[in-house]
């Protein structure tokens, strides 16, 4: 390769802005703050999108049950009119108030109101 003498003016010239410039640490407090903004930023968008996925689900199971009421409300007379009738003094509160159908559905009701009104609730999911 061929050395040319105006080489070393425009090195010695240039040597000064190839050497690293002072900075105190400025470049990298600024990509640790890059980083947290779009760590923050990921962390809100997952969130948001948890949220609405719980909500469109909530939203389309309850169209789906509501599109199945009649069936069920044809279900329940259908059942009514199979079923002996007895006499109110019999029955007793303990009786009425367990029913294992009613509690599953009061049971799923409240907890998919706590995951969807409780803020907490998103590291569950």
């Amino acid at each position: 390769m061929m050395h040319m003498p105006d080489d070393d003016k425009f090195h010695g010239l240039l040597a000064g802005y190839v050497a690293p410039a002072e900075e105190d640490g400025f470049s990298d407090i600024m990509m640790a703050e890059i980083d947290a903004q779009s760590v923050q930023a990921s962390a809100a968008k997952h969130a948001l999108l948890r949220r609405l996925a719980l909500y469109a689900a909530a939203f389309i199971g309850g169209i789906i049950a509501a599109l199945q009421l009649p069936k069920l409300l044809g279900l329940f007379q259908g059942a009514q009119t199979s079923l002996p009738e007895l006499p109110v003094s019999e029955l007793s509160l303990a009786e009425l108030s367990f029913n294992p159908a009613l509690m599953m559905v009061a049971g799923m009701t409240g907890f998919i109101l706590w995951a969807a009104l409780d803020s907490r609730a998103s590291e569950l999911f």
